[in-house]
């Protein structure tokens, strides 16, 4: 059984990961287990997260959201595991 366990804090987002009873791994994305808990929308609808995001807010674009945290989840685990 794989297990994926995601904490949601309000700055930062980590995940871990256990395959058949093992010890959890951390998940380093982008080289680093701890990623900024930020969903950036752009004008056209696309989404950005983490270090991407905050990259887009600090060049004075618009709709950062919070909010779209576990919608960007479903989108990431998606693209990693399949469709769940």
């Amino acid at each position: 059984m794989r297990v994926l366990a995601v904490d949601f804090g309000t700055s930062n987002t980590v995940a871990a990961f256990a395959v058949d009873g093992g010890a959890p791994r951390l998940l380093a994305i982008d080289g680093s287990p701890l990623v900024p808990s930020s969903v950036f929308r752009t004008d056209d609808g696309t989404r950005a997260v983490g270090r991407d995001a905050d990259g887009q807010a600090r060049r004075g674009r618009r709709h950062a959201d919070a909010g779209e945290k576990l919608s960007a989840l479903d989108s990431w685990r998606s693209s990693r595991w399949g469709s769940s």
